[in-house]
């Protein structure tokens, strides 16, 4: 194992993740760091592009820390970023509580109308056992008219 993977696999071990799942997260196949012996610029940048904590230096050259220190630059940077996560959270909260919100009304419609088309069933099926009695009456008094003659 080069000294590259050991690196590689530490900094796994640091993230808490699998190999397999390091590697998926890089674009790369299963067990792809297990059969390679160097890794080409483009994994390299994928891993660095993917985990951008991760120093350059540390990986390729064994200079420093693992994880980089942010600048204060960076520090800001990442602070105005969280604050517009922070944002955009508080406007997909209200986003969703309107639904909420719609989803409720459109549940209490959708229990109306359901109440409604019971109430026409029972209309319609108390229409159709009056229509049935009074064609079973008018065949009655034909029948009486006509023993009658």
């Amino acid at each position: 194992m080069t000294d590259f993977h050991t690196k590689i696999n530490q900094f796994i071990q640091f993230k808490g993740i699998t190999r397999n799942a390091f590697e998926k997260s890089i674009g790369c196949s299963s067990n792809y760091l297990g059969n390679t012996k160097n890794l080409s610029a483009k994994v390299v940048e994928s891993i660095l592009r993917t985990y951008p904590e991760l120093s350059s230096d540390w990986i390729m050259l064994g200079k420093g820390e693992m994880i980089r220190v942010p600048t204060n630059d960076k520090i800001a940077a990442q602070e105005a970023v969280i604050q517009e996560m922070e944002r955009r959270l508080v406007m997909m909260e209200v986003e969703l509580k309107t639904s909420r919100q719609r989803e409720e009304m459109l549940m209490t419609q959708v229990s109306a109308l359901n109440e409604t088309i019971f109430t026409q069933k029972k209309l319609i099926e108390m229409m159709e056992n009056t229509h049935k009695d009074i064609i079973s009456r008018s065949m009655q008094a034909i029948e009486n008219v006509n023993h009658n003659m």
